[in-house]
């Protein structure tokens, strides 16, 4: 068992398919089936079945698939500090787009105070992408939401996050006094897609209540949906940090709905065996930092923390 093998294992997984997987690794498909072949006779173990015209995992193969992300991965990280110690040296950092926005342009302004030749490679994604590159180690450090099922990597967190429903300033909801959960199941919810942690999460709390939504739109994209809310197209469910201005200019309107809140942890999300280097170590206490409220309160002519971010500009 080696190194192209797990490789190109991990990546049927990943992909559901030799002939994908062909394509990803510009491999050709019968390559592909080869090796996976080699690695089960050299095993004596079954790894991938054919389901519904996919190919998945085993039990065994599920475990090997584990095993295999947390070996290449140990790969990426023994190259990762190779390359330090001949000079190139990179930390690597996955955030959400409430991070991504508001904060984190602040963290690396500050880092490269520190450090101005190491360079910081940043990748703003939802939730469940994010851990997809933790757990194969293409990330070094995440910057995210609370992730109940993640109880392998440790979660800190670092600040508070309150989410809000979000109408145009005309809709009936937003100037209603007591607006319940029932009053929702009406409403045209636009809202961003499945595997985002503001929606995960609101759905969840909704599955508590009975109320079950089908959203009308669904995008990756934050500005659409704020435009489409303004425009009237129905209401959606959005960080306060992303629309704050909107809010203040009087573009949107909160929907108050009794019973319901949808504050949340930012977190520090990272492998309990996770291989520290000194970069990395101050980049992780300036988020910490980021915390406390004598921190979180400054205001720099760089925006270099909450509150100074042109949110119109950073909008994906």
């Amino acid at each position: 068992m080696n190194n192209r093998q797990l490789t190109i294992f991990r990546t049927v997984c990943e992909e559901g398919s030799m002939t994908k997987t062909a394509e990803k690794l510009y491999m050709t498909q019968p390559a592909v089936s080869q090796t996976i072949k080699e690695l089960e006779q050299e095993s004596g173990v079954c790894f991938l079945e054919r389901y519904n015209r996919k190919v998945v995992p085993t039990e065994s193969g599920r475990l090997l698939y584990q095993y295999a992300c947390h070996i290449l991965g140990l790969y990426q990280d023994l190259e990762q500090h190779l390359k330090e110690t001949e000079g190139v040296r990179t930390i690597r950092i996955g955030a959400n787009l409430s991070v991504g926005v508001k904060m984190l342009r602040g963290f690396i302004r500050a880092f490269e105070k520190k450090y101005p030749d190491i360079q910081v490679k940043v990748t703003v994604s939802g939730s469940v992408r994010l851990m997809e590159l933790l757990k194969t180690h293409q990330i070094d450090l995440g910057l995210m939401e609370d992730l109940p099922g993640e109880t392998d990597y440790i979660q800190e967190p670092f600040a508070k996050d309150r989410t809000l429903i979000v109408a145009a300033p005309d809709h009936p909801l937003a100037g209603k006094e007591h607006v319940r959960f029932e009053d929702l199941k009406k409403e045209n919810f636009l809202l961003r897609e499945k595997g985002a942690g503001v929606r995960d999460r609101f759905e969840a709390i909704l599955r508590t209540k009975d109320c079950v939504i089908d959203p009308l739109w669904e995008s990756r994209s934050t500005k659409v949906l704020v435009q489409a809310v303004e425009d009237g197209f129905g209401i959606s469910v959005l960080p306060y940090c992303l629309i704050e201005e909107y809010l203040k200019e009087g573009r949107l309107a909160e929907i108050k709905v009794e019973d319901l809140c949808l504050e949340r942890n930012l977190n520090l999300v990272y492998h309990p065996h996770k291989v520290w280097n000194d970069p990395l170590r101050d980049f992780m206490d300036i988020v910490r930092w980021y915390g406390h409220d004598e921190i979180r309160a400054m205001k720099t002519t760089e925006g270099m923390f909450h509150g100074q971010t042109d949110t119109n500009t950073l909008l994906l």
